[in-house]
């Protein structure tokens, strides 16, 4: 019950008072709270960024000045964004250009071992609904709607696209991002590798995701260590998955090119290159490219202009739900 109560301190309130779906429940990630213990540093929580906080934003104060607020994308950073500056009196209007809310999450908790991630979105999808946000699906925002609108402020949580890759070689078929993976988007072959990029999680799930399918995966990465930017928790459980599954891990190298059915390889310290045969995909997971023109296109022509989680700078779940929080408090 420890994360437990760091991720809804008011848990036993609700549940008294039977407010169970109100509960915000933990999902296990640990990265902000048992990590952050291990490491010295100060505990928060990836989905309650009061954590830690206390002094500055237990007392949600409500707004001196009422604002019509529209909130662009429907992931973490701005469904957390509506909430917020809802509660503190704002008129919030969220557009998501898709038709579910939940941004990236959605696609993260497709992974078996992250499908709880998907009740961050779920919690906070309901108490935007409860709040009376004006949600509107499959809409993607243009100058001219928000023109048309004339709100007080926009905020901009348009998230992330991933990077274009140059591989020598490569393929839209041979060549395929891990979101596209994840959502079965792409077709990948019997022997794969994936490469990744990020250190985080997104590679290490994204190759688990394919073995359990029964393919046969290689994860690259540059450094010392697969997923070596991972919490020091959490990177012991993901190996154990990872090696249960018989995915080949190798550190020291990255990829130099594709030659038909070859992986042409080189180690990241002698630079000496080898081979991969017989691979039919290559999947990469890759830092993001903040998908920010919607955001570009509206400066100068709105009142406030904020551009929040991985429409400002990708980065984690922590900081995006972080972002529209303090954006929620700033308006």
């Amino acid at each position: 019950m420890t994360r437990a109560l760091i991720a809804d301190p008011y848990l036993p309130n609700k549940a008294k008072a039977g407010q169970l779906e109100d509960i915000r429940q933990c999902v296990h990630a640990g990265e902000a709270c048992i990590s952050r213990v291990d490491e010295g540093a100060a505990v928060s929580c990836v989905q309650n960024p009061v954590v830690g906080r206390e002094k500055e934003w237990a007392e949600l104060k409500p707004a001196s000045v009422k604002k019509k607020v529209i909130v662009i994308g429907g992931g973490p950073a701005g469904l957390e964004a509506a909430r917020v500056a809802t509660l503190r009196g704002h008129t919030v209007t969220l557009y998501e250009k898709t038709g579910e809310l939940g941004g990236q999450v959605l696609i993260a908790s497709k992974a078996s071992s992250r499908q709880e991630l998907a009740s961050i979105t779920r919690w906070l999808t309901l108490q935007v609904q409860k709040l009376g946000v004006d949600i509107h699906l499959n809409t993607e925002v243009t100058p001219e709607l928000v023109a048309k609108e004339n709100p007080d402020a926009v905020v901009v949580a348009t998230g992330s696209i991933p990077p274009h890759l140059s591989i020598p070689g490569a393929t839209d078929q041979n060549l395929v991002d891990e979101r596209s993976v994840l959502l079965g988007k792409v077709s990948v072959g019997q022997r794969v590798v994936v490469l990744d990029g990020t250190g985080h999680t997104s590679g290490c799930t994204t190759a688990e995701f394919l073995a359990e399918q029964g393919k046969q995966v290689y994860i690259l990465a540059k450094g010392y260590q697969v997923g070596e930017n991972i919490d020091l928790v959490t990177r012991p459980l993901v190996y154990r998955s990872l090696l249960d599954k018989e995915v080949t891990l190798v550190p020291f190298t990255w990829i130099r090119s594709i030659s038909g059915k070859k992986v042409i390889t080189y180690n990241t310290y002698t630079f000496k290159e080898s081979a991969i045969e017989d691979i039919d995909t290559v999947v990469h997971a890759m830092p993001a490219v903040a998908d920010n023109q919607i955001y570009k296109s509206l400066k100068g022509k709105v009142k406030e202009l904020y551009a929040i989680g991985d429409c400002f700078a990708p980065r984690r779940i922590e900081t995006a739900i972080y972002d529209g929080s303090k954006v929620g408090r700033e308006l």
